[in-house]
């Protein structure tokens, strides 16, 4: 039930993103275009999910009934370059970090003696990991709708660092009462190891995103996306612990945009096969009149 309210709350997170695409994001030419190679970068929530049939990690004591689920979160980021196939599939490659911690929890009922008398107690045993991940994760899309894109794939991932914090708790009859060590705590340690921890995270993965425009050439784009991962492997070899997880996250993508048509050539010389004419020069006309003066002055 937790697992499934969870993703409706990541969905209600990221729909505003989308219905406000109209209000406050430029918006590019509507005209469905082929897929682009595209580069970007990504970051986001993850919330975790713990599949378990467990009674404890090997070679810890503990006095657990069987641990069955869990939860938890933590965050991924990473960077991803996308290639246009064949019409609207695609192929994108993501390589990021990504966080699965989270807690094991389990409630025991009992009873226990009480100055004497029986009464109801309660023991909490908890787990809580710390596990982390540096992998890859290969997609195939299909863009059946003009900046929709639907992904499957996987991710295969490096395990970087896997801890974990264990507690049993006395919880009931509250303040009366301890274990064995006289205390209301047992079987408890801290930042240990994992025991036979997996080197390796495999998970089958779906993604739903959805472009917005960041700009009106079409370059940059704004994308809100969801995603859910299955685990396929143990977090843990000897023991059966699996994680899957939901994401919801943006990422910032640049389109590599196909050089602008080349300008129209000049229009053609038009050579006339006629001699150039040459302009004829007009005649000057003049006349001269030429007058003398005598020594008395007179013409």
């Amino acid at each position: 039930m937790i697992r499934w309210l969870s993703c409706a709350v990541l969905i209600a997170m990221i729909q505003p993103l989308c219905a406000q695409q109209n209000l406050a994001i430029p918006q590019a030419d509507t005209a469905r275009e082929a897929p682009r190679t595209m580069l970007g970068a990504y970051a986001g929530y993850q919330r975790n999910f713990y599949r378990a049939d467990m009674t404890g990690l090997p070679g810890t004591p503990s006095c657990c009934p069987r641990y069955t689920e869990g939860d938890g979160g933590g965050f991924a980021l990473g960077g991803l370059v996308e290639l246009p196939l064949s019409g609207a599939w695609m192929l994108q490659v993501r390589v990021g970090y990504a966080m699965h911690n989270g807690t094991l929890t389990d409630t025991e009922p009992q009873v226990v003696l009480v100055g004497g008398a029986a009464v109801p107690a309660l023991i909490e045993h908890r787990v809580d990991a710390r596990i982390s991940t540096i992998g890859v994760e290969p997609l195939i899309g299909y863009s059946p709708l003009e900046r929709l894109g639907l992904y499957v794939g996987g991710r295969i991932g490096y395990v970087s660092g896997s801890t974990f914090d264990q507690k049993e708790t006395l919880v009931e009859p509250a303040g009366v009462g301890t274990f064995e060590n006289n205390r209301r705590t047992r079987n408890e340690y801290a930042d240990l190891p994992i025991p036979d921890a997996s080197s390796l995270y495999t998970g089958l993965l779906g993604l739903v995103s959805y472009k917005l425009p960041l700009s009106r050439s079409g370059a940059w784009w704004l994308v809100p996306e969801l995603s859910y991962t299955i685990g396929l492997n143990r977090l843990s070899s000897g023991v059966e612990w699996k994680t899957d997880h939901a994401r919801a996250g943006l990422s910032v993508q640049y389109a590599f945009l196909p050089a602008p048509p080349a300008p129209p050539p000049p229009p053609p010389v038009m050579i006339s096969k006629d001699p150039p004419r040459i302009a004829s020069r007009p005649l000057l006309d003049a006349s001269v009149t030429a007058m003398g003066v005598d020594a008395q002055g007179r013409t």
